[in-house]
C-alpha cells in the first residue's frame, strides 16, 4: 500500500474508532439508566470524577505541551505561547459570562409572564447553558484532533511510523470520545444533541488529515495557524478541566474521605501511564502526541 492511500484509510480509521467509542458510551449510559438509583449515582460519579482526571492528563501531558512547541517554532519566544493560552482562557470566559448576562436579561424581560412562561424559559436558559457548553469542547477538543490529523497527513514519511502514530491517537482519542460522551450525557445532556456535537468533534481528526494532504506539511502559513488555534484551545482546555470539571467533582458529596481526589487521581494516572509506554519509541511524531 502506497502511504499516500495508507493516510486515506487512516482517515476512516480515526472516525470509525470515536465513533465507535461514541456509541458504546450512549449503550452503556442507556444501560445504566435501567440500573437501581444507588448503582447509577455511584457509577455515574465515579465516571465522572475519571473524565476530569483524563482531562487533565490530556492538557498537561499533551495539549499544553504541544501548542508551546508549535509556538515556539514559529516566533521563538515561548511566552507567546503562554499569551496565546491566557487569551483562550479569558475569551472562554468572557463566552460564558456573556451567555450569563444574555439569560439574566431574558429572565427580567419574562418577569411579568405567568409562572408557566417563566419555567419554560429557565429550562430554555439551561438550554443555552448546555449549548454553550457543548461548542466549548467542540472547539477545544476539534482542534486538538485538527492537529492530531495534521500530524498523520503531514508530517509521517513512512507507511510503518504511520500505523504506529494512528494507534497512539486513535488509543488516546477514543479515551477521551468515551470518556466526554459518557460525561456529557450524566450531565443530563440530549442523546442526539450529544451525538451530532461528538460527531463534529470526530470530523476534525480526518480533516486534518485531509488538508495536510492538500497543503505542504512544510507550509509555515499551516503550522503558524495550527500553533494559534492550539494555544487557543489549550486556554478552553484550562477552563474546562479546572473550573467546568475538577471544581464541581470535588465539591460533590462522597461516601469516603479523599475519594473523588483519588478518582481524579486515577483518570490522570491513565493518560500518564499511556503516556509514559508509548514515549519510548523515539520517534518524533509520536512524541508530539504523547
Amino acid at each position: 500500500m502506497k502511504l499516500e492511500d495508507a493516510k486515506y484509510v487512516s482517515m476512516l480509521v480515526l472516525l470509525a474508532s470515536n465513533l465507535i467509542m461514541i456509541l458504546i458510551a450512549i449503550c452503556l449510559q442507556r444501560f445504566l439508566l435501567h440500573r437501581n438509583g444507588n448503582f447509577l449515582s455511584m457509577t455515574q460519579h465515579i465516571i465522572s470524577c475519571l473524565t476530569s482526571g483524563i482531562f487533565l492528563g490530556t492538557l498537561l501531558m499533551i495539549v499544553l505541551p504541544n501548542s508551546l512547541e508549535l509556538v515556539a517554532h514559529q516566533w521563538h519566544i515561548v511566552n507567546m505561547g503562554y499569551l496565546l493560552i491566557g487569551l483562550g482562557f479569558f475569551l472562554i470566559c468572557i463566552i460564558q459570562e456573556l451567555t450569563s448576562l444574555y439569560e439574566l436579561y431574558s429572565s427580567n424581560e419574562q418577569n411579568n409572564i405567568a409562572h408557566e412562561q417563566l419555567m419554560n424559559d429557565s429550562m430554555t436558559s439551561h438550554h443555552h447553558h448546555q449549548l454553550g457548553r457543548l461548542v466549548t469542547l467542540v472547539f477545544a477538543l476539534g482542534t486538538h484532533n485538527f492537529f492530531d490529523g495534521i500530524l498523520i497527513g503531514g508530517q509521517t514519511k513512512d507507511i510503518t511510523t504511520l500505523w504506529l502514530l494512528l494507534g497512539a491517537i486513535c488509543f488516546h482519542m477514543s479515551l477521551v470520545a468515551f470518556s466526554v460522551t459518557l460525561r456529557l450525557l450524566i450531565d443530563n445532556e440530549n442523546y442526539i444533541r450529544v451525538f451530532c456535537a461528538m460527531s463534529i468533534w470526530t470530523l476534525m481528526g480526518p480533516v486534518g488529515v485531509f488538508v495536510s494532504l492538500l497543503i505542504s506539511s512544510d507550509s509555515s502559513g499551516l503550522n503558524l495557524v495550527n500553533g494559534i488555534l492550539q494555544c487557543l484551545s489549550a486556554g478552553v482546555f484550562i477552563y474546562i478541566t479546572f473550573i467546568d470539571m475538577i471544581y464541581d467533582d470535588l465539591i460533590k458529596r462522597k461516601s469516603y474521605p479523599f475519594a473523588n481526589i483519588i478518582l481524579i487521581f486515577g483518570g490522570f494516572l491513565i493518560i500518564v501511564l499511556t503516556s509514559l509506554w508509548l514515549r519510548p519509541t523515539g520517534d518524533q511524531n509520536l512524541a508530539m502526541v504523547w
